[in-house]
């Protein structure tokens, strides 16, 4: 099996007041994080770590690393300096890199370190699995990321290892967030939602696929509606600061393909999302 994990942040004191890790000092979260790596970790797995593995010398690193079972890809973090010690990286490592990518059910993962807004295969409901980012800034970009980007800091994932179907389970539940996102939106700018799939009831049955199209539809109907309010009012501010929402709560990919449909049907309507930016 296939595990990723980002920002294990060994020995480092700092981490356990920054991320608000629920460990009274920095053995314990060693411990705890070595103990949730071996209970679900075998030797013939594969764990990529996606940065930022400790803070540490190199002597400090082994001591952790050879507690640790599985196969170790590492992606280099802006704190892993004992990666400058060749040794410790030879034989810890199968492989050290910047970026790297794998493909598993038909699905290709992009794994890097920090969030990429605009990713290979992004266009094409690729996976991104990042880490970096902590306290405030990690609700900011799930909000700017597509559903299909996944933060697997340690902190994020229950300071253990996860497997790409448990990557798949948070990815689905993005989705699910984002119709229910979009079905707010819906409801406040109509008075109704727009479409019963985006209830509550119904949102907790769909899968990535369904939760998408109806991603698709829903904000293809948002445009039309923003797009004959915009041709209707001569000057609203108001009404131009709600369209840079609807904009902004659409995903990159969902939005073009949105757009596309919008402007076959309506093309008095296509292009006010232009004057937008």
């Amino acid at each position: 099996m296939r595990y990723v994990i980002a920002d294990l942040h060994f020995g480092h004191v700092a981490t356990i007041e920054a991320d608000r890790r629920p460990f009274s000092d920095v053995q314990a979260m060693d411990a705890a994080l070595i103990a949730n790596w071996r209970r679900v970790v075998r030797p013939v797995d594969i764990v990529y770590i996606l940065g930022d593995f400790t803070l540490k010398d190199a002597a400090y690193a082994q001591t952790i690393l050879a507690q640790l079972p599985g196969r170790k890809v590492m992606v280099r973090g802006n704190h892993d300096r004992f990666l400058a010690d060749c040794g410790v990286a030879s034989e810890q490592f199968e492989q050290i890199t910047q970026l790297i990518s794998f493909k598993e059910n038909h699905l290709r993962y992009q794994l890097c370190h920090y969030p990429v807004l605009d990713y290979p295969g992004m266009w094409h409901h690729q996976r991104l699995l990042y880490g970096h980012v902590h306290g405030e800034r990690r609700s900011y970009f799930r909000r700017v990321l597509t559903p299909n980007a996944v933060n697997v800091g340690a902190s994020e994932i229950d300071y253990t290892p996860l497997s790409v179907a448990q990557v798949e389970d948070r990815i689905t539940a993005q989705w699910r967030a984002k119709l229910l996102e979009l079905g707010a939106l819906s409801e406040a700018l109509v008075g109704r939602p727009m479409t019963r799939q985006s209830c509550p009831e119904k949102v907790e049955s769909l899968n990535q696929a369904c939760c998408r199209a109806v991603v698709v539809a829903l904000a293809a109907e948002l445009l039309e509606n923003v797009g004959c309010r915009l041709a209707a009012a001569k000057r609203d501010d108001g009404l131009r600061q709600l369209a840079s929402v609807v904009l902004d709560a659409i995903p990159a990919p969902e939005l073009r393909e949105a757009q596309r449909r919008v402007s076959q049907r309506h093309p008095d309507q296509s292009g006010w999302w232009e004057q937008q930016s």
